[in-house]
């Protein structure tokens, strides 16, 4: 999906899915994400995304969520 809110700018959005077993150390591990990037111009961009994961290794059971933004601006 692309689109521009600003003259020179353009935004882009992306989802991301994961599934990762192995079974020598039992672990699973699976994970959902989603990220958009927003080119402001062509000298500055712009980052945000979540990511939601849940990692299951012999009977322990956990779930980080991940959160970040990120910016950038070249001179």
């Amino acid at each position: 999906i692309s689109w521009n809110p600003m003259p020179g700018g353009a935004v882009g959005v992306s989802f991301s899915i994961a599934d990762y077993r192995d079974t020598r150390i039992d672990i699973v591990q699976q994970s959902v994400g989603a990220q958009v990037r927003w080119r402001v111009r062509s000298n500055t961009r712009m980052e945000f995304g979540a990511e939601y994961v849940e990692i299951e290794q012999r009977g322990e059971r956990n779930r980080p969520h991940n959160l970040y933004a990120r910016g950038s601006m070249n001179f």
